[in-house]
């Protein structure tokens, strides 16, 4: 599923009166008992609920925000095995003692007795254990993600508090499409770990790392999952999968397939005013549906404990159609100026998406060793038509096509090694990638285009991580080289190009 499918939600304006309240926010949590709890997420919310601003419980079961945040009003507490809280910003900010009350798991007539999950500081991560606890019986991975700490999402699209969106990884394999999560099931999970402060293993631009690491498989024979999810929000969605394995000795062949189904519907209102008396009313209403199917097929082989290979393709095809109307109606000193009106409508279909991955995963003596290759390829075509009306410029129409190409190649090989108290891990890193565009259209103001980017990166690196009791000590570095070029109607745009090396 498309992590764009689910995306849209409405909106309507909202007046209130502002409160004063303390910029500083601060509580404890416990349980029925008065016990404080550890590692709970609380998630500052804004009157839509937005997200604004996550923290952990100490383990004291304290948590405070300080600083300034637009708007606040709400808090969300949630802890797996406890019922969640939804509390108003108290006017001094002090919310003193939430209970959270212990929360039973009803599975048909069974009752789920599993034990919470067991949340600590290892190294680098804050590692959540998944196995033999609650979070076996979430779902998939991504129903997992939503309840770890630190983490706040949905739909594939995540946030680590405080660090942005994730590079998420699956037994040590970069995750490229949000649909793998919804492929991998819960029981399947050993435990997850939030990375607050990623080394020189992973890019500058990688600010958080999560990663997921799945338990070895079990027992031989023949095993499937069929697994249906209906969502509403006005309108009913339904995602909808089918998951089987085969298992013999160390060889495993599986097969998912699976596809979402949404329809939404959004609606804004607005208004702005100047001080010379401008009136600007702007109101918005979009309907849409979207069709996503997507097939995965793949083997693994595990040699012994120490050696394992693997290799799968997956395939899907999306389809998103869309209506959106638009009235923009501007005043000024209450004569009306202008009232301008306009129907979007089109569609945008992705076809086809192709991603290949193969790996190995090894041990010789202590030497660890991590090789990753992926291969993608994806197209996309979007066809819009823009009716249009407008007292000042009368009626328009305007049509427009366009076509987007990606590919991309990419490998990685990590050598880890213990050493002392900790580890040293050094490695290479290599993507070679290419995204063009082709625009056309018939409006008189704006031009026809062809765009594209050639790029490749080179990289290695080392890491040296030492653990003394609670403290962790990590130095590292890491050498880049990118070559980038920018084409623009086949012509290539020396000021936008670049080569560039750094440390």
């Amino acid at each position: 599923m498309s992590s764009a499918a689910f995306a849209h939600t409405n909106a309507t304006s909202q007046s209130r009166v502002d409160i004063a309240i303390s910029p500083n926010l601060k509580g404890v949590v416990v349980d029925e008992n008065k016990t404080p709890i550890d590692f709970v997420n609380v998630v500052l919310l804004k009157v839509d609920s937005t997200y604004l601003a996550g923290t952990i419980t100490d383990k004291d079961g304290t948590f405070a925000f300080k600083g300034d945040y637009d708007s606040p009003r709400f808090i969300k507490v949630s802890s797996v095995g406890y019922a969640s809280q939804t509390l108003d910003i108290p006017l001094t900010g002090n919310f003193g003692m939430i209970v959270l009350a212990t929360e039973s798991t009803m599975l048909g007539e069974v009752v789920v007795k599993s034990n919470r999950p067991v949340t600590a500081i290892k190294g680098d991560a804050l590692v959540t254990n998944v196995a033999g606890t609650q979070l076996e019986h979430a779902g998939t991975a991504e129903d997992v993600l939503v309840q770890v700490p630190m983490v706040v999402g949905r739909d594939g699209s995540f946030e680590v508090f405080g660090k942005g969106s994730p590079a998420i990884y699956i037994n040590g394999r970069l995750v490229r499409d949000s649909n793998e999560l919804m492929q991998i099931s819960s029981a399947d999970i050993k435990n997850v770990e939030v990375v607050t402060n990623p080394g020189v293993r992973y890019d500058a631009s990688v600010n958080s790392v999560i990663r997921i690491t799945t338990k070895r498989p079990q027992g031989d024979g023949f095993s499937g999952l069929l697994r249906s999810v209906l969502r509403e929000n006005k309108y009913v969605s339904s995602v909808n999968q089918a998951n089987f394995k085969y298992r013999t000795g160390g060889l495993e062949v599986f097969a998912n397939f699976g596809g979402a189904i949404a329809k939404f519907q959004s609606n804004q209102y607005g208004i702005s005013n100047s001080s010379m008396s401008w009136k600007e009313e702007i109101t918005q209403n979009g309907y849409g549906n979207v069709k996503d199917f997507f097939g995965k097929a793949g083997l693994s082989y595990m040699f012994n404990e120490k050696h394992s290979i693997g290799a799968y393709y997956s395939n899907g095809i999306t389809n998103d159609r869309m209506q959106h109307s638009h009235v923009t109606d501007l005043s000024a000193d209450d004569e009306i100026l202008d009232v301008a009106t306009s129907l979007r409508s089109g569609d945008t279909k992705k076809l086809p998406r192709h991603y290949a991955n193969m790996y190995y995963n090894g041990k010789i003596g202590d030497l660890g060793i991590d090789l990753n290759a992926d291969y993608l390829w994806n197209k996309s075509r979007s066809n819009v038509t823009v009716d249009g009306i407008s007292l000042t410029d009368g009626k328009s129409l305007i049509h427009s096509l366009g076509a987007n190409r990606g590919r991309m190649f990419a490998e990685k090989l990590v050598l880890s090694y213990p050493v002392w108290n900790g580890t040293i891990e050094a490695g290479e890193e290599f993507v070679s990638s290419r995204f063009s565009s082709d625009y056309v259209t018939d409006a008189e103001i704006v031009d026809d285009a062809n765009t594209r980017v050639d790029e490749n990166n080179i990289a290695g690196f080392i890491d040296f991580r030492q653990t003394f009791g609670r403290f962790n000590f990590g130095a590292g570095l890491r050498y880049e080289h990118v070559n980038f070029d920018y084409l623009e109607n086949g012509q290539k745009k020396e000021d936008q190009s670049k080569r560039l090396s750094k440390n």
